[in-house]
């Protein structure tokens, strides 16, 4: 009895163990289809779209292409090659979204209203396209389909994106043509632009004071601290607790062989063996007899090179050659720049233009050895290693942040470093807070936020908390005292400037010249409201625009005071052939931004109107595949 218990129990074991298996085959089966309904893996589901704009639906392959030129723009940008959840913090995958997102309320809108281009326009399109000519400058049928090929198009789908273009630019053109702005608004704008101003100044300095420095007392001193307590008020600052990781934090860590660096030095042969090369300019003489006389000048020191430019009204730029080898110049040019180990001039030798001197600025090493190179080829393995090292670990680090992991633990668990910061507005860059996309995130993180890992542009990662905030703390005047010091001083200062200022301005009120007071003011002519002049305050062409012809001011800048006098308004000559061709160019702009804005407008409202819906569950899983 026993015996055969125990051998219906085993076949009740077995029977249980293939029921089991048959559930699991049965689950991992339904799973499959429902990911496939999602559009995971090749999108080989029922499901071909991320969403609709009213009948419009934006398929999965439109938001893919966008996805990708947006992240390749990026790459170009920065130099790497950024994973998509890498290139997030540069706003890829929102930008791409709201590209196909435009893209599809326009065909919806097209479609609505029965805008479509016939064959003959998909034709002439393609016979027009740069992309598809051959070596006799026609249409090329197999560049196109070479070029289909490698796009992963058919030609139907190729031509069928023609046609929506064509459709979109019709509706532009529906949209904007009837845009023209008023001729007199390029004429204002050219008017407020061009029109220039001469005038005079002379500035106020501490020098031309003649009544003593001034004093105060303690008393004083107070009074002026509880005046201006926003003065000596430490902003409103963010506790934060942040963990980081930096290519050069591993760059000790990072293990080279002599092997690779010696790889890396074969392969940039050309660079490290190549010809000598000289940065040099060329003066050419128009005959033997100038150029031997303009030597012997040279050599004598009654004037030098630059001397000779300004001398001939040569520019600079005229005359220079850059970075040359012996092969760049003629035969006798060569040998005479190439022979000399200075710097310097030499010549007049024969040049392919005729009786020239040389100048050499530069001699650039061509034959760079090994062991020269080896210091800077370490440092640039160790860098590139160091890089693709944090990128592969981006992943790793997120999973233990939606894990739960708190910052400090990411720090103990990881190569990534622990910090504190106290952060405001006015934290100087240095650190962590060098980095604008730190700045950003410090200034918007919330205490509610769970930590996520960011990028930085240079190829490092971060993670931030906000421990605390604390509210914006007038500071003890005890810890000020030296500081108010200062700044009291400083005020105290600008009021006799500012009195002696306004002393000149009756003077040249009472008709006294600047002359006649003993100032030796500085002369602007014709400048424009956006000219910068040198060493005036940055508000003194702002403030002179606005006076009249004579009129004096005394303008105050912080510490610093200025007296100018308007001689002259000058105004726009609208009969100036160059000024008559900068408005009709300036209308054509103004009428391309006004349509432009006009047309991103039109493109919202549709979408408003016609309703948009998307799956986020699908946009995820076409973002899984660029990870």
């Amino acid at each position: 009895m026993a015996k055969a218990h125990s051998s219906k129990m085993a076949t009740t074991g077995v029977r249980k163990v293939k029921m089991t298996n048959v559930l699991v085959f049965m689950l991992i089966g339904l799973l499959i289809l429902g990911l496939a309904g999602f559009g995971i893996g090749n999108f080989t589901g029922n499901v071909g779209a991320i969403g609709s704009v009213g009948n419009e639906e934006i398929t999965i392959d439109e938001y893919r292409r966008n996805l990708n030129s947006e992240l390749q723009r990026v790459q170009s940008q920065t130099g790497q090659n950024l994973s998509l959840a890498e290139a997030s913090v540069y706003g890829v995958a929102q930008r791409a979204l709201e590209r196909t997102i435009f893209f599809a309320s326009l065909d919806n809108e097209s479609n609505e209203i029965g805008l479509s281009v016939g064959d003959a326009t998909v034709l002439r399109r393609l016979q027009e396209s740069d992309q598809f000519t051959g070596l006799d400058g026609a249409f090329d049928i197999e560049s196109y389909e070479f070029l289909l090929e490698r796009l992963g198009f058919s030609a139907a789908e190729y031509e069928e994106l023609l046609r929506e273009d064509a459709a979109r630019e019709l509706l532009q053109f529906s949209v904007t043509s009837a845009l023209r702005p008023s001729s007199q608004f390029a004429h204002m704008l050219l008017e407020f632009v061009e029109e220039r101003r001469s005038f005079r100044w002379v500035e106020v300095t501490s020098g031309m004071l003649t009544v003593p420095k001034p004093t105060w007392n303690d008393s004083e001193l107070k009074d002026y601290y509880e005046a201006n307590p926003e003065r000596f008020t430490l902003p409103e600052r963010r506790n934060i607790t942040f963990a980081w990781l930096m290519p050069d934090m591993l760059i000790d860590t990072v293990e080279i062989s002599q092997q690779d660096v010696r790889a890396l030095y074969d392969e940039r042969e050309e660079i490290y063996h190549a010809p000598e090369r000289r940065d040099v300019d060329r003066l050419v003489f128009p005959d033997e007899e100038s150029a031997i006389e303009a030597e012997l000048r040279l050599r004598g020191g009654s004037v030098d090179f630059d001397g000779l430019l300004e001398e001939r009204g040569v520019l600079l730029a005229d005359i220079e050659l850059g970075e040359v080898e012996r092969k760049d110049l003629s035969s006798g040019a060569a040998d005479a720049v190439f022979s000399v180990a200075d710097l310097g001039i030499v010549g007049p030798v024969q040049s392919n233009l005729g009786p020239a001197i040389f100048r050499i600025n530069a001699v650039l090493k061509s034959n760079i050895s090994f062991d020269e190179a080896k210091k800077e080829l370490e440092a640039e393995i160790a860098s590139t290693r160091a890089r693709q090292f944090i990128s592969d670990q981006v992943e790793a680090y997120e999973d233990l942040l939606v894990g739960g992991a708190t910052l400090e633990q990411l720090a103990s668990e990881t190569a990534m470093q622990l910090g504190n910061i106290s952060f405001s507005d006015d934290t100087p860059y240095g650190g962590i807070a060098e980095h604008t996309e730190f700045r950003s995130a410090a200034q918007a993180v919330e205490a509610e936020d769970f930590p996520e890992l960011l990028g930085l542009q240079d190829g490092g990662v971060f993670a931030l908390r906000l421990d605390s905030l604390l509210e914006p703390q007038l500071q003890p005047l005890d810890e000020v005292r030296s500081t108010a010091a200062e700044l009291l001083e400083t005020e105290l200062v600008g009021q006799q400037l500012r009195e002696l200022g306004e002393s000149i301005e009756a003077g040249l009120t009472g008709g006294k010249d600047f002359g006649d007071l003993n100032l030796f003011p500085f002369i602007e002519n014709e400048v424009t409201r956006t000219r910068f002049v040198a060493a005036a305050p940055a508000q003194l062409v702002a403030e002179v625009f606005k006076l009249k012809e004579g009129e004096i001011l005394v303008h105050q800048q912080g510490n610093r005071v200025v007296v100018a006098r308007l001689d002259e308004i000058v105004n726009v000559d609208f009969n100036s052939p160059d000024i008559r061709a900068a408005r009709d160019s300036l209308s054509t702009e103004i009428a391309l931004s006004i349509g432009d804005d006009a047309f991103v407008l039109f493109a919202i409202q549709l979408r408003r109107s016609a309703g948009l819906e998307l799956d986020q569950a699908v946009i995820n899983a076409v973002h899984s595949q660029f990870q």
